[in-house]
């Protein structure tokens, strides 16, 4: 099985929604060799520009209608796609993007603050799927069905308190952390409704 490539980009060709595919010609220039075919998403195959030495830790993927080489810049990122691959519902095409798109520290932040935000954001993943990624992936044995209503709770009130929300993001709160300090102080939010948006973030702050 092949684990690892590194030679220069001979070509990029555009082969599916947000992927690319980059021929790697791995022998010294002038000599007969082989090029490889690695699948990339657009995300990765944008910072590597033809004609350029790169090298990509790779997985096979084989199946009855295709086979084909999936290539990462870091090993890190192919530690996090393996892990992705365990997941149920989860293939190799869409954890690459999750990958990719999200990045390894947001991803390993998302597993041990339970966001399923994070992933559900991703094209082509629902929330029951981001779910059972949280579940699988951060080993607490949560709820998926709890999970999802908590995630529905959070995503009602960052809609209802949109300017809250957003001033709470200025202020250097992360998306999570923000929702999280929107859930707990509920109730004092949903009592003094008339309160401008300063008041209700100072009744945040002191909630926290």
């Amino acid at each position: 099985m092949i684990g690892y490539l590194k030679g220069k980009v001979l070509q990029k060709f555009k082969t599916g929604k947000n992927v690319v595919t980059l021929t790697l010609q791995v022998t010294p220039e002038g000599e007969y060799g082989i090029g490889y075919a690695v699948l990339v998403t657009e995300m990765c195959g944008s910072t590597i520009p033809v004609q350029s030495f790169t090298e990509l830790w790779t997985y096979a993927v084989h199946s009855e209608n295709d086979s084909y080489l999936i290539g990462f810049s870091t090993p890190d990122k192919m530690n996090i796609f393996l892990d992705l691959l365990s997941v149920s519902g989860v293939g190799p095409r869409t954890a690459m993007l999750i990958v990719d798109s999200v990045g390894v520290e947001q991803i390993r932040h998302a597993l041990v603050a339970k966001d399923v935000n994070v992933f559900s954001k991703v094209p082509g993943i629902g929330h029951k799927t981001a779910a059972k990624i949280v579940v699988e992936l951060s080993g607490r044995g949560v709820d998926v069905a709890n999970m999802l209503y908590q995630s529905n709770v959070q995503n009602d009130l960052s809609s209802n308190y949109a300017d809250v929300y957003a001033t709470l993001l200025k202020l250097g709160y992360s998306t999570s952390a923000a929702k999280e300090a929107l859930q707990r102080a509920a109730p004092l939010l949903q009592a003094n409704e008339n309160k401008t948006t300063a008041e209700k973030v100072t009744l945040i702050l002191a909630n926290s």
